[in-house]
């Protein structure tokens, strides 16, 4: 009864602690695997959290525009700029975040309207004493630069929702696969835990129940180095001296 196999070598205890890092490992390994399928959705997630804070200062910055023509306070005016100011700082984020050319394209429509829609804030603030067909002029520009910024904010956000929906279909069949693999090799590796330990026993069970009905002439081979390999061992000796003694009582008598 030889089983030579390596694994049969290594003792149960360290059999069991190989089977529990190895399950370990896989839960890393699909801990690890659903992170970074989910990082994609996460990172576009902020990326339309910053736009639509861009279109929402765009469009609070154009309310104030319109309350300065008509009131001509300079609180307005001052908290236009503000506004505009604040979209500003969130392109900064958007720069480092956006990754495609065709987004980057985007937002440098956003800063540069923005930044042509700030100067116009200046001209306006300077030019209330002026005819009414340029200040109507100037209104027309601030619309045209100001709706150009929260259209292509508003386009960049909605790109990236159709994106982050791709992504989490991909990442939810990332991690269905990473954890179909991972019950796989967990059934697999319980499996030959299991019978590398009941192989054994059965194996002494069988032996047993031949010694049991007088059979003393079964021999056992065994070339594991675990427990189970010292009880086959362990075993023949007694069985072996059974023997002997069995022939010395037949030789006396």
């Amino acid at each position: 009864m030889s089983t030579p196999k390596l694994t049969h070598r290594l003792s149960v205890g360290m059999k069991l602690a190989a089977g529990f890092a190895t399950l370990v490992l896989l839960t890393i390994i699909i801990a690890t695997t659903a992170g970074l399928a989910l990082q994609g959705y996460a990172d576009r997630s902020l990326v339309v959290a910053d736009a639509s804070m861009v279109k929402s200062y765009v469009l609070d910055a154009r309310t104030d525009e319109k309350n300065f023509v008509i009131s001509q306070e300079s609180q307005y005016i001052g908290r236009a700029k503000e506004l505009v100011n604040s979209a500003f700082e969130r392109t900064i984020s958007l720069k480092g975040a956006l990754k495609i050319p065709e987004d980057q394209q985007r937002l440098a429509v956003i800063r540069d309207s923005l930044n042509a829609y700030d100067k116009l804030l200046d001209k306006l603030a300077l030019s209330l004493d002026q005819p009414s067909e340029v200040l109507a002029g100037i209104e027309a520009e601030l619309a045209a630069k100001g709706r150009l910024a929260a259209d292509t904010a508003d386009e960049l956000q909605d790109v990236q929702m159709e994106r982050m929906a791709k992504d989490y279909s991909s990442a939810m069949n990332t991690i269905v696969v990473a954890a179909a693999t991972v019950v796989v090799l967990a059934t697999l590796l319980g499996w030959l835990l299991t019978r590398s330990i009941t192989r054994p026993i059965n194996e002494v069970v069988e032996v047993s129940g031949k010694v049991a009905s007088g059979d003393l002439s079964v021999t056992i081979h065994s070339d594991r180095g675990d427990e189970f390999g010292k009880l086959l061992a362990a075993f023949d000796t007694m069985v072996t001296n059974l023997r002997g003694l069995v022939k010395e009582i037949g030789n006396g008598a």
